[in-house]
């Protein structure tokens, strides 16, 4: 996981910038993500984003499959998908503070649970018109029911969310 995160960051500072693009142009960002979530207990991943910004909104879709059981049995692997509306602002030459809020989904085929959530996020991003990186941190609300034993996400971090931290490589 380290040597994947090294070959990310390496590859955001050797890629060049392309111009800048004027504010009221549309642009489609790819993302690659590495999220962190904590259901059970904390849970790595990998997923996949676009963003479609114009000036400093931004809609957002995101895939992510998570390889590790997120349960205490052994109940394989989960998946997640959200779609989202953010908004940044430069704070400094080539970092913007990023507030979003996803609508998300979860599933555990396994055990054919599945979640809907709401997740606020909150983060930095160093990209503006070239690859960059993110950070973001936020937490998914679903019903209580989903927190129980036996729901989705019994989680031991909090007892009323999920909390997630994603890395995005951006281009």
């Amino acid at each position: 996981m380290i040597s994947l995160v090294a070959a990310l960051l390496g590859a955001a500072l050797i890629s060049g910038a392309p111009p800048e693009v004027p504010p009221d142009a549309w642009r489609f960002r790819p993302e690659g993500q590495l999220p962190v979530i904590a259901a059970n207990h904390a849970v790595g991943g990998f997923g996949l984003g676009l963003g479609i910004e114009r000036g400093f909104l931004a809609l957002e879709l995101e895939a992510q499959i998570f390889p590790i059981e997120v349960c205490d049995l052994s109940c394989g692997m989960a998946y997640g998908a959200g779609l989202g509306l953010s908004a940044h602002r430069r704070i400094a030459e080539e970092v913007s503070a990023r507030a979003a809020v996803f609508l998300r989904g979860f599933t555990q085929p396994t055990l054919h649970e599945e979640m809907l959530a709401v997740e606020p996020r909150v983060g930095l991003r160093s990209v503006n018109a070239g690859t960059g990186l993110s950070l973001d941190a936020g937490v998914a609300f679903a019903s209580s029911s989903n927190f129980e034993i036996g729901g989705f996400a019994r989680n031991k971090i909090l007892s009323w969310g999920m909390p997630e931290l994603v890395l995005g490589l951006w281009f």
